[in-house]
């Protein structure tokens, strides 16, 4: 059995022609170079800009809340400007009305009356 030795090339290239292929590899080097770099910035500038997202959802978050109890808060204060006002109407004595003229049993109250209400009911709280 005789083995056969692979045929060398024996094309040659010149001296410019390999000169002109290390320089494009050279380049295509600095390409890559350049392109990880760019990558490594942007990399770096999408976790910053998802560390702030995540800092300015938690800012949202916070500022909502407070905006819901200032909400309530603000509810609060008006209801109790109405129950003042319903309360300032009042006569000072707790009614001058003696229920005369009332239906015997009920005292002079009318259903949903805040002055016949007991204390508290209509979320009113007498001043002073």
């Amino acid at each position: 059995m005789s083995v056969k030795a692979p045929e060398l090339s024996t094309t040659t290239i010149s001296a410019d022609e390999f000169h002109a292929l290390e320089e494009k590899v050279y380049r295509t080097i600095e390409l890559l170079k350049t392109a990880r770099e760019g990558k490594a910035a942007a990399e770096r500038d999408a976790s910053r800009l998802r560390q702030q997202l995540e800092d300015r959802e938690e800012e949202v978050e916070t500022i909502r809340n407070q905006m819901v109890g200032l909400r309530k808060e603000r509810e609060d204060v008006r209801g109790r400007g109405m129950c003042e006002l319903v309360l300032a109407q009042l006569p000072a004595g707790g009614g001058a009305d003696d229920g005369a003229d009332a239906p015997a049993g009920d005292g002079g109250a009318v259903a949903g009356d805040p002055a016949a209400a007991e204390p508290g009911e209509f979320g009113c709280r007498a001043s002073g």
